[in-house]
């Protein structure tokens, strides 16, 4: 426990009310874009509307698995060179932790968050009540990355810049128990501490999200009481004080701490774009909702135009027993009229055809505004050529490498301050295991003490992120990358390796092929036998190439379905339609 550090509590719980006060605007918006991403079929409280294009869930899956996929690889380094061993021994170390952690779904959350608003990651070491929250999964003293909800978010509004805030903090739930009896919380504070519900709405009365899965269920029926807690950084004062959530007396500071940490703090954040003079930026869905939620009211008004759509049989009154006749017969059936032109068959409602239009017309520019979605999601082809789709492929990419870029920058500075706790951690030992080159069966144990990473200062570690580790990767993509390197690098290479004494394992390809192309059948068509034997008693030479060659190409190109062409052919029927077919005002048909 810490000083007092002469910290006003009185003026800082001022301060986070008008934070919190300010922030609910950018809660609001995020809750309203979320409902419509969650869809009418989520829970009690999502979206009260039906969604029956959902294309906000289509950008967020499409867009996700381009920013984060899968675990990220690591690569620590450092210029010292008998220390080398060691660090590499940490690399594999940290990778390892990293998956076991199971820091790839920590990253998706973030991402996500900062799809909608804001992403926000706390990195820190766990106290008792958070190894008490986790089910003890999590054990105290150990280094954690767990993501902030914009709902228990506040931070210093004035500022311009995260780095600039006076304060930053979030609120927490802890179990009511932990709280009562833990040592390191002030006695007089702890001891005046009350359970708190788990509340629907926010201080300025705007609804937690939450709440979409939970729907308005009563707020006493949690199983064990839970107390709400603020956690308060003061990066000038390099303190953290947890304070309760609704009293204002001073007596009510848990305690205070010394913050043990990196110097960039406990909190990280990741905005897809910035907004100049703010400190949260702007996020994709932002842009993107207006439009969705048009579409979406466009699509439910075809959608009951469609059900009031209806065709009646009418008869002139000097007609009427021949459309008896007409409505009992059956079809294929011939009848006998007296009258056939005094019956007609006449069409009512239906969709309109400038609100067909319009509402394909909106889909293909939210696809536009999205990045070329419908590209990037694989969902049709968007020219008529298999290379002009490639080219757009690659300009859709790019719309998406600035958010790349900035999870890959976010993602670095919450595993350096993951890797800042492992480093100087003064018990843990890293244990890896190392197969010595070429001989993949002996393996020895590597240990790296306490010791042996104080003897590498921090500063001399570099951490690097590999951003194409982040990215998903299917087996037949890796069997194509290994062709193409067999084919474009280490064949040249032959003559080469020969007088270096390096030979292609051509059994070892074809296994490592059949595995990631999923052909187990592969290596049973291939038998091992030694070379054939010339008459000189030579092994026999490969056939080369003929002296002359020919090649004939043929270029091909075949219309695909394109959002053009979907237009241009909807409001062609949509004319016709209006020009030919049966009437919104109820006239024949035919």
């Amino acid at each position: 426990m810490a000083k007092n550090h002469d910290v006003d509590v009185a003026k800082l719980r001022s301060a986070i009310r008008a934070s919190r006060l300010a922030l609910q605007p950018y809660r609001e918006d995020r809750l309203r874009a979320v409902k419509q991403y969650a869809g009418a079929h989520y829970g009690d409280g999502a979206a009260r509307k039906e969604v029956p294009v959902n294309l906000i869930a289509s950008y967020v899956q499409t867009v996700l698995r381009s920013l984060v996929a899968k675990n990220p690889r690591v690569m620590l380094a450092t210029h010292k060179k008998d220390a080398k061993p060691v660090v590499s021994a940490m690399e594999s170390w940290v990778n390892r932790q990293l998956k076991k952690m199971k820091f790839a779904g920590t990253l998706r959350r973030a991402a996500t968050d900062a799809l909608f608003c804001i992403g926000i990651v706390k990195v820190a070491l766990s106290t008792p009540s958070d190894a008490q929250s986790s089910g003890w999964g999590l054990p105290a003293g150990s280094a954690f990355a767990q993501c902030i909800d914009l709902d228990d978010f506040v931070f210093d509004i004035h500022a311009k810049d995260f780095s600039q805030a006076a304060f930053i903090g979030h609120r927490f739930r802890a179990p009511y128990e932990s709280v009562r009896t833990a040592p390191y919380f002030k006695a007089k504070a702890r001891k005046s501490v009350t359970a708190t519900e788990d509340r629907q709405f926010n201080e300025a009365g705007d609804e937690r999200i939450a709440m979409l899965g939970q729907g308005d269920i009563g707020r006493d029926d949690e199983f064990e009481e839970w107390v709400d807690l603020w956690e308060i950084y003061l990066p000038r004062k390099r303190c953290v004080l947890t304070i309760t959530y609704d009293e204002q007396d001073d007596d009510h500071v848990l305690e205070y701490t010394d913050w043990l940490g990196p110097d960039h703090g406990p909190y990280h954040f990741l905005s897809m774009a910035v907004v100049p003079g703010n400190a949260i930026g702007k996020a994709p869905v932002q842009d993107l909702y207006d439009l969705a939620a048009l579409i979406n009211n466009i699509y439910r008004k075809l959608a009951r135009q469609t059900e009031r759509q209806k065709e009646i049989g009418i008869v002139q009154r000097m007609a009427a027993e021949d459309g008896s006749r007409i409505v009992k017969a059956s079809d294929g059936d011939m009848i006998s009229v007296d009258n056939p032109a005094g019956t007609q068959v006449v069409s009512f409602g239906g969709i309109n055809p400038n609100s067909a239009q319009f509402a394909v017309h909106a889909r293909d520019l939210f696809s536009k505004q999205a990045g070329n979605l419908d590209l990037m999601s694989g969902g049709a082809p968007q020219s008529k050529t298999a290379t002009q789709d490639k080219l757009l492929n690659e300009n859709a990419s790019l719309t998406v490498a600035d958010m790349q870029d900035n999870t890959l920058e976010f993602t670095s500075s919450v595993i350096e301050a993951l890797c800042w706790y492992w480093h100087h951690d003064p018990f843990s030992v890293m244990k890896t295991q190392y197969s010595v080159p070429g001989m993949p069966d002996i393996a020895i144990e590597r240990a790296v003490t306490a010791d042996q990473r104080a003897q590498i200062p921090w500063d001399e570690l570099e951490v690097q992120i590999d951003p194409y580790s982040m990215q998903h990767q299917t087996p037949q993509g890796r069997a194509a990358q290994l062709n193409q390197v067999v084919q474009q690098v280490i064949t040249p290479l032959m003559p080469v390796l020969m007088q270096q004494g390096v030979m292609f394992d051509v059994n070892a390809f074809l296994a490592k092929l059949a595995k990631l192309m999923d052909m187990p059948d592969l290596q049973e068509i291939i038998t091992i036998m030694p070379p054939p034997v010339t008459e000189g008693g030579g092994a026999g030479e490969a056939p080369g190439m003929p002296a002359q060659t020919e090649r004939t190409y043929t270029r091909r190109s075949t219309g695909g379905d394109t959002p053009q062409g979907r237009e241009n052919e909807m409001m062609n029927m949509m004319s016709e339609g209006a020009a030919s077919g049966p009437s919104m005002n109820g006239q024949a048909g035919y």
